[in-house]
């Protein structure tokens, strides 16, 4: 073996090389068009990777961009967080550093996704816990309407 040049094809090499008299003139656009397509979709995927790591990083979801984007209501990102607060006393902060951003993000309205998270104990059994956190919820719904709305829904589920 030596040291000779390799046999690997370099990035020009593996697009065919087109010449303009090849082209139609409606067709001679298509294949910047294509590339241009190309790196917009690599900006696409580059932007919802970097999505999923800041998730991950300052907000402690673990996913993967298949799940995450096979997740049609991303206000259900938001309740998983709500869920995970055992303390009453720290769902403020937990609204505050992690719900309403995310919700921000994924252009959502955070004082709906707080309404709809209280509405939720209508539909289900309440524990003491569950209680305790979705009137903590109630106390950070921002909009007067809404948070009046989920306060009926805690006292309906309870």
């Amino acid at each position: 073996g030596g040291g000779g040049p390799s046999n690997f094809p370099l990035p020009g090499d593996l697009v065919r090389r087109v010449d303009d008299d090849d082209l139609d003139d409606d067709e001679e656009d298509a294949p910047r068009r294509h590339e241009e397509d190309g790196v917009a979709a690599l900006r696409d995927l580059g932007k919802r990777l970097r999505r999923i790591v800041a998730l991950r990083e300052r907000h402690g979801v673990v996913t993967s961009l298949r799940d995450y984007e096979a997740t049609s209501d991303k206000s259900a990102v938001a309740t998983a967080l709500l869920d995970r607060v055992r303390e009453p006393s720290l769902v403020g902060e937990e609204i505050a550093h992690h719900v309403r951003p995310i919700c921000e993000i994924h252009g959502l309205d955070a004082d709906d996704v707080l309404l709809a998270y209280c509405r939720r104990g209508e539909k289900k059994v309440l524990s003491s816990e569950d209680a305790d956190r979705l009137a903590a919820v109630v106390f950070h719904v921002k909009e007067k309407g809404k948070r009046a709305r989920a306060a009926l829904a805690l006292i309906e589920a309870s």
